[in-house]
């Protein structure tokens, strides 16, 4: 039974509670206070001034499968202007997500991050200015709407539903260099098994350039072809942009209109990045594309066809590393990081005066050191998994007959 903390209901179905009250209320409910301002005036702002899909629950009242809004945490702190965002369908989708999801609520609480889950299904302010079919393109229209709306937030660090904090000791800041990358807005990454660029996360900034960007992305109408939700279109948008005139295009295009299934479709893969250049890293002025391997967070893979090639990158980790991919709790080729998936309870990830920083670590992250590599250790095996990449991403070109441009 949930703990009621600005009302009382007797709740019988939790599930259907929280649906309830996420179709009933449009607030965005802080659960910290600024400086000279009280939690409750914060609140009271918040409510009349801002529209947002949230819960108003004790922060015990679903674990960590819950609150759609955390802009911690701690009292009297301003957060920092980056925001991390998180876009699912519905809230017992995070039951999938489940470690994932407490690892980054605990981080975005330690360091101070501001981090929002939009459950789009539930929020009709979102799903009305977001239309778009497939739920993957539709994400990518809510961010939009969100950075519109937190015009405060400089930057946006949108992440899949399935990655999270391995070492917490990392900052997002690490990957966005303003005075050597002055005119980025928009950073992609290398899928690490593939050779694909990323759809799942990115770091955006809050531009009119990033904005125009995101939305011809959700917008991009495709035929009933096989393309991976938004990962085609991504390559797609790509192409259209910085190769419209390549004399490979026409190719590129008919590939993805008649890619049926996973291969023919990363076949189509394999020229959108011939045409753009297969280790182009930046693309007009403002969009960087950072090599596999080498981002905030390294991919993982959920099917059984990967082997063992992949489980090794999946499970193992050092200190390089900051937040891990495929987190799923329904699959079996990742190992649990951790000796103990009952911590990261939300008030003790919150600093003290009597309580630092690397002591919330260690009370928090308490990991199973046997999946514990060395830098050197985890460049290897990255290494074996890029030269992985890179032969299939040559076979694909033979494949359909093309060399690289």
């Amino acid at each position: 039974m949930f703990k009621k903390s600005i009302f009382e209901v007797s709740v019988i179905d939790e599930e259907k509670y929280i649906e309830h009250i996420i179709e009933r209320l449009s607030l965005h409910y802080l659960t910290r206070a600024t400086r000279g301002v009280t939690r409750a005036e914060y609140w009271l702002r918040q409510y009349s001034a801002r529209v947002f899909t949230c819960f108003i629950l004790s922060e015990h009242d679903l674990g960590f499968v819950s609150g759609a809004s955390l802009h911690n945490v701690n009292d009297n702190v301003i957060p920092r202007d980056i925001g991390v965002l998180v876009i699912i369908d519905k809230p017992s989708t995070l039951n999938e997500y489940s470690l994932a999801h407490k690892t980054l609520r605990c981080y975005c609480a330690a360091q101070n991050y501001t981090l929002d889950i939009i459950y789009l299904q539930a929020n009709l302010t979102y799903s009305t200015i977001c239309p778009q079919e497939n739920f993957f393109l539709q994400r990518h229209c809510a961010t939009v709407e969100y950075m519109r709306r937190n015009s405060r937030l400089k930057w946006i660090l949108f992440l899949d539903a399935d990655i999270g904090v391995i070492n917490p000791r990392h900052e997002i800041e690490e990957f966005i260099h303003e005075r050597t990358d002055a005119e980025i807005e928009l950073i992609f990454f290398e899928r690490l098994i593939t050779w694909e660029i990323m759809a799942g996360s990115y770091l955006a900034k809050n531009t009119p350039f990033v904005h125009d960007f995101l939305t011809e992305w959700a917008n991009y109408v495709s035929n009933d072809a096989f393309h991976q939700d938004d990962q085609g279109p991504l390559h797609q948008v790509f192409i259209e942009r910085f190769a419209p005139s390549h004399a490979v295009t026409n190719i590129c295009e008919k590939l993805y209109n008649n890619s049926m299934t996973f291969w023919p479709y990363m076949d189509y893969v394999a020229c959108a990045r011939s045409v753009l250049g297969i280790d182009t890293r930046t693309f007009g002025s403002h969009i960087k594309l950072i090599r596999r391997g080498d981002a905030w967070t390294r991919d993982g893979h959920h099917s059984e066809s990967a082997g063992e090639t992949v489980a090794p990158v999946t499970s193992f980790w050092s200190d390089r590393d900051f937040m891990m991919h495929s987190w799923k709790e329904s699959s079996k080729l990742w190992k649990r990081p951790f000796v103990n998936n009952d911590t990261f309870q939300l008030e003790k990830c919150r600093l003290s005066s009597n309580r630092s920083r690397e002591t919330m670590f260690e009370e928090n992250w308490r990991y199973n050191e046997t999946l514990r590599k060395s830098d050197k250790d985890i460049e290897e095996i990255i290494d074996k998994v890029r030269k992985d990449a890179i032969d299939g991403y040559e076979k694909s070109l033979k494949n359909i007959a093309l060399e690289e441009i």
